[in-house]
């Protein structure tokens, strides 16, 4: 997952350089579907040894996810 998250700003620049949103809009949908394999297989809270990092994971996808979002032009939620 933190591959993923890494190559965030190459993908936004290939998409801007061949005004192709579509490569955000897969690199977004491929990184909800690895958060969401990984949040329903490890523990963010409740482990005490690795929580912090975890949770700085879910918090690193948020931001992501949000930015990505916000360049295609979507309103994200605060909260759910």
């Amino acid at each position: 997952m933190l591959n993923q998250l890494d190559d965030f700003s190459q993908v936004v620049a290939k998409t801007a350089s061949e005004f192709a949103p579509h490569y955000l809009c897969n690199y977004l949908f491929d990184l909800a579907q690895l958060f969401n394999s990984f949040y329903n297989k490890y523990s963010v809270l409740n482990d005490p040894d690795k929580g912090s990092f975890r949770l700085q994971l879910v918090e690193a996808t948020a931001i992501i996810l949000n930015a990505g979002l916000g360049f295609l032009g979507i309103k994200t939620l605060e909260k759910m």
